[in-house]
């Protein structure tokens, strides 16, 4: 039986590179890991990537233990495993890499803590040499034990992104990417593509999975079928010479004795070097046709990977394994409710209606109850404690013991759609809205509008809105008003019988409203794709990314709770807001089982409920770090003066100290406690800088993984440090400035052959950290009968250093010879100093040159 990964302590081991508190965090992670994306084998243990969490499965006692973030990893979706010399197991993931050591300590890699561009880690792979690489969509990694690889690329866009990564004989380093196949021979890259090479056009560049036969073929799963390759000649194998009823193939194995596995969705197919023959639930012992991993192990065992759990197949014997603590809880949990007595319902995306009563969870499905559908969009808790629920057929009631089904198949629901959502109103009166269909697949129509439903004296009836809309949510005021959301229409608020529409230009964050939630106050939470606003019915106030710990503006859920704290789910994390404060949570520093999450509510026992697409998280001690008065001083100074960046931390509910870092320019340095307590008191840390203006931010980690940030999305300003003459290089393609002390810097033009004639072309007041491109030379004038006429325009501008003066004298220049000239000020002296003498890089601009193009020559 599984071991239940229930309270836990996260002693982990953290790399070198970054930190944060590691105390005590009562997470509680209910996760059911399904859709194993790969096999990792070691000390007779099978290690499981999966949707969901990390599976370690001992396969003669069938116990496991899963893994999540609750106890240490990046995140608790796990793409590759791969085992190292050492038996250190590696995991890509969808937020970083993981390596799970022997004695159960985690290193834990991403873009924050090291030199990974990219958190989406989405193949990984150990060679012989003990050398690690990573595939993520940013590009291919390999790391030695210290340091990590960038190996560079330059080619088709589709190459970057990795989906899987094999080391075959010799080392030579084999990458299934979404554009084709690359390998590394150590020292070259070969490229093949659709259209370089034999695999098949229309699906066969996205190589899903790799493995190697005793022949030397190397086999490819690939969206456009099985493919062998051995070095010369390609040969596809799908849906038209093979008994495969799909090209679409997600993964492949080959067996010592020559045997092909190909894993597709509708089972496993299986090639003995002269015909195929078809492995599914009706022939086999695989848990589901639609198959996510196939590999083979020491034992020359196969193991098959599903949706539905995992197989092994040895001696013609399968062994199935469900490697999940909850196998009931399926599907994505899309909404939840708290009834009177303390439980807590789920509606879920394909696994129907479940109640959370502690630990234990009971489920309602068509399969076994009354219920009208396993997709369950919405639940409300009536005032008699009885459930209404919106599904796609309809509306389900549930009392606790029978369903009353309500639909238009029925005869007793009035519209025909989908019920996305359902409301029941102060005075007891359930509300449903019907989505509808506005966008089809030419563009707008109206051929299938929302509808807004409500149940009075036993019956369904239409609420006459006078609106055409893809109606979203619904929620109701204490006076009555209903607030329904639309997808793209904005906002509707009914008022027994009028109607009001609310859109962008009257304080709507967008007019595309995800979800709806009324706070203790009677204000109405908007959530959208662009933000979350609240309402009176007449005042908005907007949050999001720019105001609040908010890392994506699309809204999934929100839940005011009584304490006036509100809770968002959204895209990227699980964030809230109260008066003193904006707090994240996310899997990277929290037992959160994955930053994508779907829904939010704060129990009556306090704990803070998350669902999302791979189960159900708990936190039962939130807290809320605040950071105030930051600052650093002195404003201004030289190289060797000693800057001090200061700022105030407190937070309530924490019992440990935080992990508190300043940001200055592009590095992150962490603060020590100067005065007052660890939970309330000031942080400071103390460096010299380097000449120009600079910019900081303060961070803050507690102990449970509430983060918080001073500003919320931008870098405050300072100081500045002077002692450096700026200097502006010419050079034959382009005009560098590189800052120093406050100074405005004149470019011109000069006329080298004919009679003296200067252009002002840029004056540039600003002191950037970094170099600032103004312009490059070619193409930029347009040729004519009497000259050239400059369109010069500025080219890059680094770190968002604006140029804050310019000015660009545009005019037509006769022919001739051209060079540059430049010469800087003092802002608080008169006169320019000059910087540069005539240029050595000319440009000569001739009569006889053609006037149909634009260019210039530059000697």
């Amino acid at each position: 039986m599984g071991k239940l990964m229930r309270l836990v302590v996260l002693s982990v081991a953290f790399v070198c590179f970054g930190s944060f508190a590691t105390a005590t965090a009562e997470w509680f992670n209910y996760s059911s890991p399904v859709a194993a994306s790969d096999f990792a084998f070691t000390g007779g243990h099978v290690w499981i990537p999966a949707l969901g969490g990390v599976v370690d499965l001992n396969p003669q006692t069938g116990d496991f233990t899963v893994y999540t973030s609750s106890t240490g990893l990046p995140c608790s979706c796990g793409n590759g495993a791969a085992v190292d010399q050492e038996g250190v197991v590696w995991v890509a993931m969808t937020k970083g890499v993981a390596a799970i050591h022997p004695d159960g300590t985690i290193d834990r890699f991403y873009a924050e803590n090291s030199a990974l561009e990219s958190d989406y880690a989405r193949a990984i792979a150990v060679g012989e040499d003990g050398l690690v690489w990573v595939g993520t969509d940013e590009g291919v990694y390999s790391y030695d034990g210290s340091v990590w690889a960038k190996h560079p690329f330059m080619g088709i866009p589709y190459l970057i992104i990795n989906n899987v990564i094999k080391v075959g004989s010799g080392g030579t380093v084999w990458i299934g990417t979404e554009g084709g196949l690359r390998v590394f021979d150590g020292t070259n890259w070969t490229d093949y593509t659709e259209m370089s090479s034999g695999l098949p056009s229309g699906g066969g560049g996205n190589v899903r999975d790799i493995d190697f036969a005793p022949d030397g073929r190397t086999w490819l799963a690939t969206y456009g079928g099985v493919v062998s390759f051995d070095g010369v000649v390609w040969e596809v194998f799908d849906s038209s010479n093979t008994p495969m009823t799909t090209n679409i193939v997600e993964a492949i194995a080959a067996a010592p004795d020559g045997t092909i596995y190909a894993g597709c969705p509708n089972g496993v197919f299986v090639y003995d070097g002269s015909e195929w023959v078809v492995w599914d639930t009706s022939n086999s012992g695989i848990p589901t046709n639609n198959i996510t991993a196939l590999d083979i192990a020491p034992d020359e065992a196969l193991w098959v990977g599903t949706f539905a759990g995992s197989a092994a197949f040895k001696d013609d014997v399968w062994t199935g394994y469900s490697h999940t603590n909850y196998p009931e809880l399926k599907g994505l949990v899309q909404r939840l409710a708290e009834d009177a007595d303390g439980v807590i319902w789920l509606g879920t995306m394909g696994g129907g209606l479940f109640a959370k009563d502690g630990d234990s969870f009971t489920v309602y499905s068509v399969a076994n109850s009354g219920l009208l559908s396993d997709m369950v969009s919405a639940i409300s808790i009536a005032t008699d404690n009885t459930l209404w629920l919106a599904t796609p057929g309809g509306v389900s009631h549930f009392d606790r013991t029978d369903f009353e089904n309500y639909s238009f198949s029925l005869g007793n629901f009035p519209a025909s759609g989908s019920v996305v959502d359902i409301c029941v109103g102060p005075d007891g009166t359930p509300w449903a809205v019907v989505g509808g269909g506005l966008m089809g697949p030419l563009g707008r129509t109206s051929q299938t509008p929302g509808q807004v439903c409500y149940f009075i004296n036993g019956e369904w009836q239409t609420l006459q809105m006078m609106a055409l809309a893809e109606f979203s949510c619904i929620t109701a005021r204490e006076n009555g008003d209903i607030y329904i959301g639309s997808n793209g229409q904005g906002l509707f608020i009914w008022n027994h019988g009028s109607v009001k529409h609310i859109d962008t230009s009257q304080g709507l964050p967008s007019n595309t409203v995800l979800c709806l939630a009324r706070g203790a106050d009677d204000n109405v939470w908007v959530g959208t794709d662009s933000g979350v606003g609240i309402t009176d019915g007449v005042l908005w106030q907007v949050y999001g990314i720019h105001n609040t710990m908010l890392f994506s503006n699309e809204i999934r859920d929100i839940f005011p709770a009584e304490d006036g704290a509100v809770w968002i789910a959204s895209s990227n994390g699980l964030v809230s807001i109260n008066t003193n404060t904006s707090v994240r949570y996310s899997s990277q520093y929290s037992g959160l089982l994955i930053d994508n999450t779907s829904s939010v509510l704060k129990a009556s026992n306090g704990d803070i409920v998350v669902g999302s697409m791979v189960g159900l998280t708990e936190l039962t001690t939130p807290s809320f770090p605040i950071l105030t008065d930051g600052s650093v001083g002195p404003d201004t100074g030289t190289p060797t003066t000693p800057f001090t960046y200061s700022v105030h931390y407190t937070n309530a509910e924490a019992s440990l100290p935080p992990a508190i870092s300043v940001g200055i320019d592009l590095s992150e340095y962490e603060l020590q406690l100067a005065d007052g307590e660890p939970d309330n008191g000031t942080y400071s840390f103390s460096t010299v800088l380097d000449f120009g203006l600079h910019g900081y931010y303060f961070l803050a980690t507690d102990e449970n993984g509430a983060r918080t940030r001073m500003p919320f999305d931008f870098i405050l300003s300072g100081p500045i440090v002077t002692g450096k003459p700026a200097e502006v290089i010419i050079r034959p393609d382009k005009v560098i400035y590189v800052p120093g002390d406050r100074m405005q810097v004149l470019l011109t033009l000069f006329n080298r052959v004919t009679d003296p004639l200067e252009i002002t072309l840029y004056t540039a007041l600003k002191m950037p950290s970094e170099q600032l491109i103004f312009f490059v030379y070619p193409d930029l004038f347009t040729m004519n009968t009497t000259g050239l006429t400059l369109i010069l325009s500025p080219l890059q501008l680094i770190q968002d250093f604006p140029i804050l003066d310019i000015v660009l004298d545009e005019a037509t220049l006769p022919y001739g010879e051209y060079a540059w000239l430049a010469a800087c000020q003092d802002p608080n002296a008169p006169g320019f100093e000059l910087l540069s003498d005539v240029s050595e890089a000319t440009w000569q601009f001739m009569e006889s040159q053609p006037v149909s193009t634009n260019r210039n020559t530059s000697e």
